[in-house]
């Protein structure tokens, strides 16, 4: 509780406070004309320019929040697997670190792990078995592989293990790549998944099996 000595006189429309009565206020009190001049900080003009300051402050604040949580970058991409048939949704995220991919896929082996990839060309055609989204992203030319010495490359994740349904339900984080802009930018590409576990060493893709699904990063 805040206590202060207030009157309710001025000296002759000076806007300062002359004698004094004991008032009671139960919270902070707010920035207005009637708090200033209470005060005595300013005179009833400056009093007025200083709170069209503050709500024009207040206003850009209340406008600059929403502008910056619009500012993470977001993509979708669907999944089609062998048959044409779509499968599975990602959604992607753009970090300061990387791009977070979280997915859903069902109809792949159950229990099984399964090799994940981000691959060059974004173009699922299932009547090619998905060779048509080409070979692992690799915009630096690197190894394959989280055990080579030269690995791993851009297009590189962690395998990723389906559930006994069938479905795989998975967070992945891909710190080697974003969405937007530069030559490690994913928009466009594809995501992979293939039929078996990637071994992280065989050039140039693992032996990580057949293309079971894939998804275009729009």
């Amino acid at each position: 509780m805040f206590r202060f000595c207030t009157t309710g006189k001025n000296v002759h429309g000076t806007g300062r406070l002359q004698s004094v009565e004991r008032a009671e206020v139960n919270s902070f009190p707010k920035w207005n004309e009637e708090t200033l001049l209470l005060f005595g900080f300013l005179g009833q003009p400056e009093a007025r320019s200083m709170k069209k300051l503050l709500a024009t402050t207040g206003l850009a604040l209340a406008v600059a929040v929403p502008a910056a949580a619009q500012d993470t970058a977001t993509a979708k991409a669907e999944f089609v697997n062998m048959a044409g048939e779509k499968n599975g949704t990602a959604t992607l995220t753009e970090t300061a670190q990387g791009v977070l991919i979280a997915l859903e896929v069902p109809g792949l082996p159950a229990g099984e792990w399964i090799a994940f990839h981000v691959h060059e060309t974004g173009k699922c055609d299932h009547q090619t078995g998905h060779d048509s989204a080409g070979g692992h992203f690799n915009p630096t030319n690197a190894e394959h592989g989280y055990l080579t010495a030269k690995g791993p490359h851009a297009g590189d994740m962690p395998n990723q293990r389906v559930g006994a349904d069938g479905v795989l339900r998975a967070q992945a984080f891909n710190s080697m790549v974003k969405l937007d802009g530069g030559e490690t930018a994913i928009r466009g590409k594809a995501l992979m998944i293939h039929g078996g576990q990637d071994d992280y060493k065989s050039q140039p893709a693992g032996d990580a099996g057949k293309r079971q699904a894939c998804a275009v990063i729009e």
